[in-house]
Parts: C-alpha cells; sequence; structure tokens
C-alpha cells in the first residue's frame, strides 16, 4: 500500500468532512452583530476575511458542494448575505421562498422522518 500524497494533503488541509479536489469559491456578507464569531475562528470551511467596513465584514470561503454550505448559510440568517456565486443566492432563496409558500417537498432534508 502506497500512501497518495495529493490525498493524503487534501486530507491535512480540510478540517471538514467534505473533501474534493473540485471547490467552488462564496464570497458572503456578514453583519456586524454576529461578525465576531467569524472572526474569532473560522465557521466556514477555508474562510478567510476580505473586508471590515461599516457595513459588516465579507469572507470568501471554499465549498466542496452546496449541501456543505447552504446549512451553515440558513444557520446565520438573516445576518448573512451571499454575494457570489449567483446561482447559490437563487438556490437559497428559491428553499426559502418554497419553505415559506409551504412546498416542504421541494426543499432537500426537509420533512425527512429520523
Amino acid at each position: 500500500f502506497e500512501i497518495d500524497k495529493l490525498t493524503l494533503s487534501l486530507i491535512n488541509e480540510h478540517n471538514d468532512p467534505w473533501i474534493s479536489e473540485e471547490t467552488f469559491e462564496v464570497r458572503v456578507r456578514i453583519s456586524h452583530s454576529i461578525a465576531s464569531y467569524f472572526l474569532r475562528r473560522d465557521l466556514l470551511p477555508q474562510q478567510k476575511l476580505l473586508s471590515d467596513d461599516d457595513d459588516g465584514i465579507t469572507l470568501l470561503c471554499k465549498a466542496a458542494h452546496q449541501n456543505q454550505i447552504i446549512p451553515l448559510i440558513l444557520f446565520w440568517l438573516p445576518n448573512i448575505e451571499i454575494l457570489e456565486p449567483d446561482w447559490l443566492k437563487t438556490t437559497v432563496i428559491n428553499m426559502l421562498h418554497n419553505y415559506v409558500a409551504g412546498d416542504r417537498n421541494s426543499i432537500p432534508g426537509v420533512g425527512c422522518d429520523g
């Protein structure tokens, strides 16, 4: 058995069960009311501070899959805003719209008995 160095480095770089060579970047705005939590420690995958201004802080993170980042965004609503990518923002808005409209069958993970 030989250890694959690329796989080992991916495992060592991520503090998250979501590991992939292919990731996408997510840029979010965090309101000052909760910014201290994000500044104290990384709450998003591979989180980096981009700016800190009067409107709040802007963070960049990398996710391997939308299911890695969407639950984190939903948890921090309404104090977090997706700036990029647009497709992720649209996905979350549609999920929330369907939830409010009572169409829970179209929301992934909702309505699961467990």
